[in-house]
């Protein structure tokens, strides 16, 4: 066995004999120590910051930006002690500095697609039952994704009011992703033209020329498909775009556009309100 196989197997066993709280709070201050040396530093030392709203395509785009640049993901259940190299970091939190600003990718996707997903993901969630639990207290209602048209207006009210499982729900997220001046991408765009969608935001957080054959090459190798693995299944489902349409009732659509029009039409997904009336699917 390996010096390497040897500590990963040690960090797990030290995982394992921790509460999972305390494995929690372990990860975290190894990733958070790691993102602030790094956020101090010119150009983040060569790192990345990728950030999105949940269910948003971050997996995704971390491959994408890793493969390409060639630095790898941070994995934070692999160490036990920070690091000083330079690594993609994965974020739903944004960091407010000069130097995590020039070097930070922000997807957006659909917040109508991106709620069907977070619903979807109620259970099995193999983490954290808690979000559901309190979901069926605070609404009445036995969760059942095969219900999800019937369920969606509840949930939907529900998660825009509750504040114990995300900082910001999906409206606030994208408001302050535009108020911070991000490289933008849509989600949307990465699927339909991926080499189109990536060339500028690469460019823009690198300050390099994008070499589009290479860049090609990688988008290959990170197809959305492929990278669906049974392990990461949970944080990648479908990945459906529109998948929001077949699914909300008029009052599920009344409700999201009560909470979040001006997101959808300062991101650019509507320009008006014509998308509440349309007839149920």
């Amino acid at each position: 066995m390996t010096a390497e196989s040897l500590y990963r197997r040690g960090i797990f066993a030290l995982d394992r004999a921790l509460t999972r709280p305390g494995a929690v709070r372990r990860r975290q201050a190894i990733y958070w120590s790691s993102i602030w040396t790094q956020v101090r530093r010119a150009d983040m030392g060569g790192s990345f910051c990728v950030t999105g709203f949940p269910s948003s395509g971050t997996n995704w785009l971390c491959n994408l930006v890793s493969c390409y640049f060639g630095v790898p993901v941070f994995e934070p259940w692999m160490r036990l002690t920070p690091s000083l190299a330079p690594h993609v970091f994965h974020l739903h939190r944004f960091i407010d500095t000069p130097a995590a600003r020039a070097r930070t990718l922000y997807i957006t996707r659909d917040g109508r697609d991106a709620l069907v997903s977070r619903y979807m993901k109620l259970s099995p969630n193999p983490n954290d039952d808690r979000p559901l639990r309190a979901f069926e207290a605070t609404s009445g209602i036995t969760y059942d994704k095969t219900e999800a048209r019937a369920q969606l207006p509840a949930f939907i009210e529900w998660y825009f009011n509750e504040s114990r499982f995300s900082a910001m729900n999906w409206a606030d997220h994208v408001r302050r992703a535009r108020a911070l001046d991000l490289a933008l991408l849509k989600f949307e765009d990465l699927k339909l033209t991926p080499l189109d969608t990536l060339e500028p935001v690469f460019e823009r957080v690198s300050g390099q020329r994008i070499d589009r054959a290479r860049l090609s090459d990688v988008v290959d190798q990170m197809d959305f498909v492929k990278l669906r693995a049974p392990e990461t299944a949970h944080h990648m489902r479908k990945s459906q775009v529109g998948e929001w349409q077949a699914l909300y009732t008029r009052e599920a659509r009344e409700i999201f556009a009560d909470y979040a029009q001006d997101a959808l039409e300062e991101i650019g997904y509507e320009t008006g309100r014509d998308w509440v009336t349309i007839a149920d699917k």
